[in-house]
This record gives C-alpha cells, structure tokens and sequence, in this order.
C-alpha cells in the first residue's frame, strides 16, 4: 500500500508529526531528561524544561522526503544548574502531564550515532547544559 499522491503523504505525515509533538505540551511544559543509561535509564543527570510549545508546527522538506519538526523559533533548552555528575548516555522526553513519550540514546557529535548528539557527554552537577537543536522527523514512506 503507499499514498495515493505526494500532497496526501505530505499533508498527512505533517499533520501525523504535529500530533505527535503536541503530546509533549500535553499538562503544560515538558522536559528533556539526559541520564547515565541510554533510553532514560539509569542517573538523572540533567533536566532541561522545554517553552509552553516545545515544537513549531511539522513542515515537509520535499528535497529529502521527510516532514520534520524542530524547536520552537531555534529557541535553545537549557538547564543552569545540571543535578548529578556522570557521562551522559540516554535521554527521555516527558510531557507536561508527566508521561514519558519518547527515550533514545546520547553520544558526542565526534561520534556521530545516537538520538541526542552532545559537544560532551561529561556533565558535572551544576555546569549548565544547553541543547540548541532536537529535530523530528518522520519519513515518507514506500
């Protein structure tokens, strides 16, 4: 099965990314844990509270044949005051209402391979840790 035409895929992946994005701003503002353990697990190392809406709205890039969801006006997530001290090696995003949504894994933009890339993934408690990019994205499809 596949989509009837590109507009139909197009418009129904954006439509499909905002849903899903939403969910972060579901309870009020979300957060991006960073912890010790990929997929959320392990030591809570950094919280970082996302604005009131963490997405700006999915938009389709028809070069790549993704539609795509970034960060609310590029805005940065920081937190000023990182809880714990440890190498960082997952994450997991929770919603306002405190369910968690999505968990991946964090390694240095060096080496290139998890979810979340950082400059570094030592963080030491109270060192602010800022993520200026998180992008979504969802693909076209067969």
């Amino acid at each position: 099965m596949r989509f009837a035409d590109n507009e139909t895929a197009q418009a129904l992946m954006t439509a499909a990314l905002d849903s899903i994005m939403n969910g972060i701003d579901a309870g009020g503002a979300g957060e991006l844990v960073i912890t010790t353990a990929a997929f959320g697990e392990g030591t809570d190392l950094a919280t970082l509270p996302f604005g009131a809406t963490a997405y700006a709205g999915a938009a389709w890039s028809s070069g790549d044949n993704w539609t795509a969801a970034n960060l609310t006006d590029g805005t940065a997530i920081v937190e000023s005051d990182a809880e714990a001290t440890g190498t960082a090696a997952g994450f997991r995003i929770v919603s306002g209402a405190g369910t968690t949504l999505f968990e991946g894994s964090v390694t240095t933009t060096v080496v290139g391979t998890g979810d979340i890339e950082l400059d570094s993934v030592s963080i030491t408690a109270t060192q602010t840790v800022t993520v200026t990019a998180l992008e979504f994205r969802l693909p076209e499809g067969p």
